[in-house]
């Protein structure tokens, strides 16, 4: 049986989440969680559910847990409101409402945005201290979870979208197993939305010696590595989007906006984008 840190004076609503093991309903037992199906208890930590299978937390988790509180600041704040627009307008354009869920949701500034659209949100992260931060920022449902274990049911959500999250998960067994989940938890006709590092743009070395979250442990993930595990009968688009580098000043945002645009239309030249983009709609 785990131990529990906390207990807190109020739980997130555990009819939206289920036993990352077995899929099972959960349920409050005094000051656990504990799972209909198999039994497997989880502790509460800091008024989050703690739905991580086994006792050990990864190193990553650890990473996220000291850079929380200054993880925003990574990138300039225009530039991070440009690529906020970006994504919420790309899933705004495929499902414009409904329950959305953030994969790897990190402190939220993302889902906030959603939020604000209207979008009920959702939030999963190995970080307790990336989610703590989500909650001062955003009135979400939240839990700690592994990517590849998700702790809800199947068919739950309208949209189910992670940002920058799979090379930091690294195995490619554990990325095709984070994108099935992605695609489990999303309802039938649902959009599944996987955003991340494009490899063969140039620029994410230098970048990605900058940020703190990034140690020199990540891998960048290949576009076929993104459609493997897809399925058969999935309608799937595929994009190369954003050219916009950290280092534009903010009096150049439009005319640099204009230039990603257009390069984003050119043939060839988008395949250097530095984002892949993979949006499924669930069969």
């Amino acid at each position: 049986m785990r131990h529990v840190t906390s207990l807190p004076t109020t739980v997130p609503e555990l009819g939206s989440f289920a036993c990352p093991t077995c899929r099972s309903a959960l349920f409050r037992d005094g000051e656990h969680i504990r799972c209909g199906g198999c039994l497997a208890t989880f502790p509460i930590l800091r008024g989050i559910p703690f739905l991580l299978a086994g006792d050990s937390q990864e190193r990553t988790t650890v990473l996220y847990d000291a850079v929380a509180r200054h993880y925003d600041t990574a990138l300039p704040a225009h530039v991070m409101a440009h690529y906020r627009r970006k994504r919420l307008g790309f899933v705004q354009a495929r499902q414009p409402q409904g329950d959305l869920l953030d994969v790897g949701c990190g402190t939220g500034h993302l889902a906030a945005a959603f939020a604000a659209a209207g979008y009920r949100v959702f939030g999963c992260d190995a970080s307790v201290g990336m989610l703590e931060v989500f909650r001062e920022r955003c009135p979400a449902i939240v839990a700690a979870g592994r990517s590849d274990e998700l702790p809800f049911p199947d068919d739950r959500f309208d949209v189910v979208i992670c940002v920058a999250l799979l090379h930091h998960v690294v195995e490619p067994s554990r990325v095709a197993n984070t994108i099935r989940e992605m695609v489990r938890v999303t309802r039938p006709g649902g959009l599944t939305v996987l955003w991340d590092h494009n490899p063969l743009n140039p620029y994410w070395p230098l970048l990605m010696r900058r940020v703190p979250q990034d140690d020199g442990s990540e891998r960048l993930i290949p576009l076929r590595e993104l459609l493997a595990p897809l399925p058969q009968n999935a309608q799937v688009e595929v994009h190369r989007l954003g050219f916009l580098p950290d280092f534009v000043p903010a009096p150049l945002l439009p005319l640099a906006s204009w230039l990603e645009a257009l390069l984003e239309r050119t043939p060839i030249v988008r395949t250097f984008a530095a984002h892949n983009v993979v949006a499924i709609r669930k069969p």
